[in-house]
């Protein structure tokens, strides 16, 4: 027995021997914190380090894989998928200046920004791991370039693209309440001609516009080259007529049997649902019941250049009607003027009723 615990020790120094840097490459603690601390700059950095190459640069590439797929396809599951791969989680060093600059308090609590915590946890977890078997490879500094470029590129992409609108006191849409936040694709970017916005810039379609400073969603009644002659009725009932190639169309509304309510400020007004139609596209508007908007639409006709529309609001209100109309003269947008088209309810949060979690990923049409 003796002779066998002295071969075995004379065995491991010469492994020892044979092996000095063995020892010298394993991890430690300190490794382990410094991988864990990479990857929380930003997913991948410590798994790169660590010598898990392909490992570290598929987190840094999923973010930006999946903003671009939204940047094409324009679509709210490729937004999704984005938030869950990491487009905000995955940086925390790019994330506080965007935070300062870009998000509001509110929304920055959202838990759809938030929904890439699981990939940030693995990336950390196999961070720790790697740390304790592994020592770091040289020039961190160097491949940090790599990763603040990767994930500057996937922000710049989701900030080049999208905007957001928050109701503050007042919605011009039945789809929008006041506390909503809301995500748009903009309109006036170099890909402003994609298949997407032009099938939207369409009658019956919500838009944000901006001007005079003042930015609001309006529903498009008249297109560039159109017709239009709208009036008001005795209860303040708007109706419109609009004319293309000679061919008129009328609006027509469909009471809804049931009364309503609608947030406005801090209060809920009692309100009148209505389904107006116009062509083959239908939705809904309301009228305050206390009949405020007599007088403010009267007789009138004109005609859209080539870069105008007319637009509406769904909530029709005296205050939200002075929008549209400056004294009896409707007042035209630009196409220059619209600037985003709604995809989705980001967050929703109302000073009185709190966290709307209903109402998050609602769709905007």
């Amino acid at each position: 027995m003796k002779t066998d615990n002295k071969n075995s020790q004379v065995s491991k120094a010469e492994d020892n021997n044979q092996n000095p840097d063995a020892k010298k490459n394993q991890g430690n603690f300190f490794h382990q914190v410094l991988l864990l601390v990479l990857s929380l700059a930003f997913n991948g950095w410590g798994l790169w380090q660590g010598g898990r190459k392909i490992r570290g640069i598929i987190f840094a590439l999923l973010p930006i894989i999946a903003v671009i797929l939204t940047f094409f396809w324009e679509s709210p599951p490729f937004l999704y998928l984005a938030f869950l791969t990491g487009l905000l989680t995955g940086s925390f060093i790019l994330l506080l200046p965007y935070y300062f600059y870009f998000i509001e308090i509110p929304l920055f609590l959202s838990p759809l920004l938030w929904l890439g915590i699981p990939i940030k946890l693995i990336c950390l977890a196999d961070s720790w791991l790697l740390g304790k078997k592994t020592k770091p490879v040289k020039f961190i500094w160097k491949s940090g370039l790599l990763f603040l470029g990767l994930f500057s590129s996937s922000l710049f992409i989701f900030h080049y693209k999208f905007l957001l609108f928050k109701i503050e006191n007042f919605s011009h849409t039945c789809q929008l309440e006041v506390g909503d936040t809301a995500i748009f694709i903009k309109t006036n970017t170099l890909f402003a001609q994609s298949s997407f916005i032009q099938n939207n810039l369409k009658r019956g379609n919500l838009v944000l516009f901006s001007k005079d400073a003042k930015t609001r969603i309006g529903r498009i009644i008249g297109l560039p080259g159109e017709k239009i002659r709208i009036n008001s009725d005795h209860q303040g009932i708007i109706n419109f007529s609009v004319t293309r190639k000679g061919k008129t169309g009328m609006s027509k509304l469909k009471k809804y049997p049931d009364p309503c309510v609608f947030l406005i400020g801090d209060k809920y007004e009692q309100c009148t649902f209505y389904t107006e139609t116009i062509g083959n596209r239908s939705y809904q508007v309301a009228y305050l019941d206390k009949s405020d908007t007599v007088g403010i639409v009267v007789n009138n006709n004109f005609k859209l250049n080539n870069s105008q529309y007319f637009l509406l609001p769904d909530i029709r209100s005296k205050n939200n009607l002075s929008f549209y109309f400056s004294g009896i003269k409707p007042e035209l947008i630009a196409d220059s003027d619209i600037i985003g088209i709604p995809l989705t309810i980001l967050w929703s949060n109302h000073e009185k009723e709190g966290i709307r979690w209903y109402r998050l990923t609602s769709s905007i049409d």
